[in-house]
């Protein structure tokens, strides 16, 4: 899981306490937001990247277990829905791990269809396009910022193709 993953209510955290007492204690985080470890209490975590959460819980562990240190890991992962809309193969809704990228929603939806431009798919979230993708740059050559990961929520629309041109002869690259 990469440092700037966002923890939400359903992630599984879990932390092992080394000093005084050693122990592992798992929590998921709820939908207030909170996990509860023992000898701790609450800590509020959803909204913060695992990283803010590793420091936030380091913290909070060395000032209330004098001596103790932590080592912060996540267990179970939330899942996520998502809408794919527009010329998708099989346009709708979907559930999918916390951790899918686009290119994870459009295999589950069956990919773009022949009516659908690889150039441009939009991303909506919270209700405003937040990214445009064009996947030729993808998936030819390599770059993999159009390959977002999504959020709870999200909207995939795979707009339709506008242009299209045929080339009847030999091409290096078809």
């Amino acid at each position: 899981v990469p440092n700037d993953y966002v923890l939400g209510p359903g992630d599984q955290v879990q932390i092992q306490v080394y000093g005084d007492e050693n122990y592992v204690s798992k929590s998921f985080i709820t939908r207030s937001g909170q996990a509860v470890f023992r000898d701790i209490g609450p800590v509020t975590l959803a909204g913060l990247s695992l990283e803010a959460a590793k420091e936030l819980l380091d913290k909070k562990v060395t000032t209330t277990l004098l001596g103790s240190e932590v080592y912060v890991s996540l267990g179970q992962l939330r899942s996520i829905s998502i809408y794919i809309l527009g010329s998708a193969f099989k346009p709708g809704s979907y559930t999918v791990s916390s951790l899918s990228t686009l290119t994870n929603a459009l295999f589950v939806s069956g990919g773009v269809d022949t009516n659908g431009s690889l150039r441009n798919i939009q991303i909506k979230r919270r209700g405003e396009i937040s990214d445009i993708i064009d996947l030729y740059d993808y998936l030819i050559n390599g770059n993999i910022y159009g390959n977002m990961q999504l959020r709870d929520q999200d909207v995939i629309i795979v707009m339709p193709r506008k242009n299209m041109v045929e080339l009847d002869s030999a091409v290096t690259n078809p």
